[in-house]
């Protein structure tokens, strides 16, 4: 049965949302317990990418991982969650008893030096000694969504769920021995491109990270074979790669990297919240390369204590995920640099945050090359004098992207790079004729690689990482010519409960804020409006007025479900 809080009328929503997600893993570590310990930390068999809506843009970490629990629990086909907005401009309906998951984000409660509220536009705007005298308080929002086997889409539109769906399923990769394999984590560890040294080529009687000296011991991959049929063996290479995660994790702690605070040793309690954070971590990356990752011999001391503060203090799952969102991050990072080393595409996308890296002029920021203007051919004097202009161009920029690749093979060339600790990929269309003409012509790191039997080439170097500082700037600064042109785009409506009453919902920009409670005379005279323009009116001040600041009100566009039941 599943573990459940007693709840008050008087609660937030973001404190249910907290609540609900306690109760998650409380529930999931009595189950595992019970099973005594063959059950894995999330359920299911992993899905191969990260939890997203209908628009491919995925979920933050805490959010991600508890998508990725509810549909593993849930049976659903892929970890695909819209809002109730969202179903309804797909034209969707919910199944019966459908019931929501909470999603949560964090937003800004900000008043100036005489206690007058500003918002967070006006904040980044400000000097910093404007803002010194602001009082900055983050606060915690959540909003519904629902998984899409919740509604009918597989009915009504089959061929857009199962192409939603194929994005997750995840091809079985086996070795000689018929253990997993993963090809990203096999190349960290025979590259020793980890954040400290790995040693997993020697028998070893267990796994541990040693902070001292900074290194990880694994046991040899075969030392994990001790399955008796093909899919025990083939689940026992996940078991390698998922206890190589968590030790992974614990090293991302040390006080040169993210600092946690990892005082005590194995069987401590102070220890207990590192070893929590260890073990959703590596079950959270591992779920997104699709496998599942069981509770070790070691972490399994500390479940009665886990059981013991979640049911005490539900917060405390807040704590935890706070440093899993970032230990779990930058090891999607370093595994996203072996993916693309590979050819492979990588895990995290540019989709999941978006933000402007620099206030550039809407002009274009790459320099003509007035030589390919004309029919003469150009000479090496040329080719250098055009590179100085792009230095030139270049140094004018705020920010740099280090670390870019350029994957070529039969079909062109993806350039694949990472830009404020987010992976971000363009195609060749993306790249102006000039640099391309330039980059030809000037040098690069080249290594050969082989993907399913095919040749491809990895350029890198200074000049790749020139091209893509100046392409992202310049495809950057298109972006905020036209957002300064555009206003945000709220959609509401009003909609009926079951239980007669009436509800306003509002989204910004797609993100679903959370319901209001409106008067039955205010809906119904809103309801029997019949000219547009009054009742768009009407609807735009009940917004107002029920989310308030919460929102600006550049343009309102109806969404009208008269007596639609929710």
């Amino acid at each position: 049965m599943a573990y459940q809080y007693n709840k008050s009328n008087s609660q937030s929503s973001s404190d249910k949302a907290v609540e609900a997600f306690a109760a998650m893993i409380i529930s999931r570590l009595e189950e595992v317990k019970a099973s005594e310990w063959k059950k894995g930390w999330i359920g299911g068999n992993g899905y191969q990418g990260m939890p997203q809506n209908m628009n491919g843009r995925t979920y933050s970490g805490t959010n991600s991982l508890f998508l990725f629990m509810h549909t593993a629990m849930n049976n659903y086909a892929a970890p695909i969650y819209l809002t109730f907005l969202q179903k309804e401009k797909e034209g969707l309906r919910l199944n019966k008893g459908a019931k929501a998951m909470p999603v949560v984000y964090w937003d800004w409660n900000i008043k100036d030096a005489e206690g007058k509220k500003v918002s967070l536009t006006d904040y980044r705007s400000m000097s910093k000694e404007e803002r010194e005298h602001c009082e900055a308080r983050p606060f915690l929002r959540s909003f519904r969504v629902y998984n899409i086997d919740q509604t009918n889409m597989k009915e009504v539109n089959k061929e857009k769920y199962d192409k939603l769906v194929a994005q997750f399923q995840s091809p079985k990769v086996a070795d000689t021995q018929g253990m997993y394999k993963n090809a990203a984590l096999d190349r960290m560890f025979e590259h020793q491109e980890w954040l400290c040294k790995i040693h997993c080529d020697k028998p070893s009687a267990g796994a541990f990270f040693n902070p001292t000296h900074d290194f990880i011991v694994i046991p040899q991959k075969e030392q994990f074979k001790i399955g008796k049929t093909e899919s025990d063996i083939y689940k026992d290479g996940m078991e390698y790669y998922s206890t190589a995660l968590h030790e992974m994790t614990h090293s991302t702690g040390t006080a040169e990297r993210l600092n946690r605070n990892m005082e005590g040793r194995y069987g401590d309690p102070k220890y207990a919240k590192e070893e929590l954070v260890a073990e959703l971590s590596a079950a959270m990356v591992g779920n997104t390369m699709g496998f599942d990752k069981r509770i070790t011999d070691n972490s399994a001391a500390y479940i009665d204590g886990w059981l013991h503060t979640l049911r005490e203090e539900p917060r405390f799952i807040m704590s935890v995920m706070a440093d899993v969102n970032k230990a779990s991050n930058l090891i999607l990072e370093k595994i996203d640099e072996q993916k693309l080393a590979l050819g492979e595409k990588p895990i995290l996308n540019n989709k999941q945050e978006e933000k402007q890296l620099e206030q550039v002029p809407t002009e274009s920021i790459i320099p003509k090359w007035n030589i390919m203007e004309t029919d003469r051919a150009y000479t090496d004097k040329d080719v250098k004098a055009y590179t100085e202009r792009l230095h030139e161009a270049a140094s004018k920029l705020t920010s740099h992207i280090t670390d870019a690749r350029i994957l070529e093979d039969e079909n062109g060339y993806r350039f694949l790079f990472k830009n404020n600790d987010k992976m971000s990929e363009l195609n060749q269309k993306d790249i102006p004729a000039t640099l391309q003409t330039w980059l030809s012509n000037v040098s690069t790191e080249k290594e050969t690689l082989r993907n399913n039997g095919y040749p491809s080439i990895l350029h890198k170097g200074e000049n790749v990482d020139l091209i893509a500082s100046l392409v992202y700037a310049d495809i950057n600064s298109q972006h905020i010519d036209r957002s300064n042109s555009e206003k945000s785009s709220i959609t509401a409506g009003i909609y009926k409960q079951p239980a007669g009453n009436y509800v306003v919902r509002a989204s910004v920009d797609g993100q679903e804020l959370e319901p209001k409670p409106i008067d039955n005379k205010t809906a119904v005279t809103y309801l029997k409006i019949d000219d547009n323009s009054q009742k768009d009116k009407m609807l735009s001040d009940i917004v107002k007025k029920h989310y308030g600041e919460e929102l600006s009100m550049p343009r309102v566009s109806q969404h009208v479900s008269q007596g639609l039941k929710i």
